[in-house]
């Protein structure tokens, strides 16, 4: 028995880093209001997706190396650009099953704080974590999840993001799997996510 009996939800990546999965905007990538595309949130699109281009290296040098971009995926939505870091099989983002981040995951977060000193937008933190047999759980997976979301917040204000901008951080345990087997190490992973201040609907 694993310690978490979530639904699961499918992710397929893109090449280029952006999750495949459609996304909630308008055919031209931009929030419409009645047929209408709303200046300010229009705006606000438009930064979120230079701040997605310059953290990928899309038209430019990325603000990470090619072995660090693997962790990687971006989602634009309409609660606003997602950026998930994840681990990968022999590349975890964690110190065992503590909260300590290892060498890569410190090196991702303070690119992302970077990028995200593009913007103003406010900051949501959110940790998962792989299912594990209930016998070897060892630390529960709620406190895992919370421990990784707390220290995922730190490193990325010791980076330079500004703690006021810190809007919510949560933990999400083993609840939310993105594949269809619970424990596979992609299931462990954190998700930055700059919130829209304008409604892309």
């Amino acid at each position: 028995m694993f310690g978490g009996d979530s639904p699961i939800a499918g992710d397929v990546l893109a090449a280029d880093g952006r999750s495949a999965a459609p996304g909630l905007l308008g055919d031209a990538g931009f929030p419409e209001e009645n047929g209408a595309v709303d200046p300010a949130a229009a705006a606000e699109t438009a930064a979120l997706m230079e701040v997605e281009d310059v953290l990928l290296g899309r038209g430019g040098e990325s603000l990470l190396e090619e072995e660090a971009l693997r962790h990687v995926i971006t989602r634009l939505t309409d609660e606003g650009l997602t950026i998930e870091i994840f681990a990968r099989p022999g590349a975890p983002l964690w110190e065992g099953e503590g909260a300590e981040p290892r060498p890569v995951t410190l090196t991702l977060l303070a690119a992302i704080a970077h990028a995200a000193g593009m913007v103003t937008n406010p900051v949501a933190v959110a940790a998962h974590v792989p299912a594990r047999p209930v016998m070897a759980m060892g630390t529960a997976p709620w406190d895992r999840s919370i421990a990784r979301a707390q220290r995922t917040r730190l490193a990325l204000e010791q980076a330079g993001l500004a703690a006021s901008r810190m809007a919510r951080v949560t933990g999400h345990a083993d609840r939310s799997p993105a594949t269809a087997d619970p424990s596979a190490p992609r299931n462990d992973r954190v998700e930055i996510t700059l919130l829209r201040r304008f409604p892309a609907r």
